[in-house]
């Protein structure tokens, strides 16, 4: 019987650095081995290098700054992204977190920044072309956003990746996944997802986010 790799395992490499961060490989496995965790001293420990094949590394480049390095199966015509964190639970009154995305050439693609190295760019919020909302302590997502002309590049299923990396970077607990309310647009795209594991049954109508 053949095995499907609907499911996602992380290894945390190296040691923490001052912000308790580390760099993480993502592979591809069973998916009733989605979530799973493991920890490696360094590169070469990695318990799942040459067992199963690696979807994606994220790591901490020695500027600070963060920086996905692989996506399998991205399309082609996506657009290279940049990312800026924005920790908003002083907003929300939620433990949430967003990532903001960007498609100029100030960084290389994947490299995700913080709000502080944001404000000294000669970049405006209403560049953005997507955003992504999750809860720290659940890993569900409160909100995704793709602006209309940027739409059907597969920035959405990016936007997920970029979140679900940086909850395993910052060894936050779970996994990032979709809850049962959606947006008419959220439940055409969760429809087919290679992680079906992680899609709740839609439950719940939201408004559109336009």
């Amino acid at each position: 019987m053949a095995l499907d790799f609907h499911g996602r395992a992380y290894v945390r490499l190296g040691n923490s650095d001052q912000r308790g961060r580390r760099s993480v490989r993502t592979y591809a496995v069973p998916t009733d081995r989605d979530g799973e965790k493991y920890d490696a001293s360094s590169a070469t420990s990695d318990p799942l290098s040459g067992s199963f094949e690696m979807w994606t590394e994220t790591t901490i480049e020695p500027n600070g700054k963060m920086r996905i390095r692989r996506l399998m199966g991205q399309a082609s015509d996506s657009p290279p992204l940049w990312f800026v964190s924005v920790n908003d639970s002083r907003a929300t009154g939620l433990d949430t977190m967003s990532l903001v995305a960007f498609d100029s050439d100030h960084f290389p693609d994947g490299t995700i920044i913080d709000e502080m190295d944001f404000v000294l760019l000669p970049v405006a919020n209403e560049q953005q072309i997507a955003a992504i909302q999750w809860r720290i302590s659940t890993g569900i997502v409160e909100q995704v956003y793709v602006s209309s002309d940027a739409r059907r590049r597969d920035i959405g299923r990016r936007m997920g990746h970029a979140a679900g990396q940086f909850q395993q970077v910052n060894d936050w607990p779970g996994v990032v996944r979709a809850s049962g309310r959606r947006t008419v647009l959220g439940q055409q795209f969760t429809v087919g997802q290679v992680l079906p594991s992680r899609v709740t049954e839609h439950t719940e109508l939201s408004p559109p986010m336009d």
